[in-house]
């Protein structure tokens, strides 16, 4: 985007749905598809696995290269580079069947996959970033059938608010503050303001309902990495979106396509957000659109220490410490 132009590249060199990647540190793309992810089933026999292809897209490349497949079908995951490595985590092995906990880490230099710590949650259609060499997943989806103890998910709203942090020095996942918003489909993006402490932003989103139905959020939430919190926008999207790309330039949010409806209902919509515009996000409200009977309880704990200190972005960055 350093000349604000838009080109195509190669075509996918298969046609996939809810196909997992990401970009490495040397400019390669890695992407990860099936085509049977949408036509399994809870008894289906196919275990091909996820064809891996590479675009060598900061060389120029003019097409995509077949590398080490991974061992099971998954889709719908997240896959982030830390240094030179690719972890891929979470997903669904397939349309309405359970999704999954499972971490696979992928080193180009060998093209061989190894298994990590699984995730805290069995969670797909998540959002993540990389912080200081750190993995951070927010929110995702549980399978149609997940119900635990709290009444978290069920069978008609199966989202989740939970944030999980991954450390591949340690290989191992915590639990930080979690959403104050269950959801899934967010978009996610690390922010920098001069002089005050990087944050987590999470746009849009939904709560799936079925294929036909659901809630579409607008809402914009900032997590402040060193004190564990999360605070609210007034500001929101223009619109409700989920399932969108997200990206920062110079400055500015860049979140594009997406859904803003059901039942194949996507948007070629380019939304840009002003980071230094933005302004500051106060305490969120903890208000649950929805208000499922679960909510109460857990909005009445949050409520009980609100307002919460209104520092957010005011000190000086300070180093993280493990």
């Amino acid at each position: 985007m350093t000349d604000r132009s838009v080109r195509s590249g190669p075509d996918a060199p298969l046609r996939s749905n809810h196909a997992m990647g990401a970009m490495s540190p040397d400019g390669r793309m890695h992407a990860l598809m099936s085509e049977s992810y949408l036509l399994r089933s809870e008894n289906a026999s196919d275990n091909a696995g996820m064809h891996h292809y590479v675009w060598d897209f900061a060389r120029g490349g003019t097409s995509w290269e077949a590398r080490a497949p991974l061992s099971s079908i998954t889709g719908a995951g997240r896959c982030e580079f830390v240094h030179n490595l690719m972890y891929c985590f979470g997903g669904s092995l397939g349309a309405g069947m359970p999704t999954v906990n499972t971490l696979n880490i992928y080193d180009p230099q060998t093209d061989t996959w190894t298994s990590g710590a699984p995730m805290l949650e069995e969670l797909d259609h998540s959002t993540s970033v990389v912080f200081d060499n750190r993995i951070w997943s927010t929110s995702g989806r549980y399978h149609v059938d997940h119900k635990p103890g709290t009444a978290e998910a069920s069978s008609k709203a199966p989202s989740s608010a939970a944030s999980l942090v991954y450390d591949p020095s340690r290989d191992s996942w915590t639990r930080v503050e979690p959403l104050p918003y269950r959801r899934n489909a967010g978009a996610a993006a690390v922010l920098t303001r001069p002089g005050k402490r990087a944050t987590l932003l999470v746009a849009g989103g939904q709560i799936f309902a079925g294929v036909r139905a659901g809630l579409i959020f607008s809402m914009l939430e900032e997590y402040d990495f060193e004190e564990d919190d999360w605070f609210c926008h007034a500001t929101h999207l223009p619109q409700g979106l989920f399932g969108a790309a997200i990206g920062v330039l110079d400055n500015k949010v860049y979140i594009v396509g997406g859904a803003d409806g059901y039942h194949i209902s996507g948007t070629d919509s380019v939304m840009v957000i002003d980071i230094e515009a933005l302004g500051e996000p106060t305490p969120c409200m903890y208000e649950e659109i929805s208000r499922p009977d679960w909510w109460t309880d857990y909005r009445a704990g949050n409520m009980a220490n609100y307002p919460y200190a209104k520092h957010f972005l005011r000190d000086e960055p300070a180093p993280l410490t493990s």
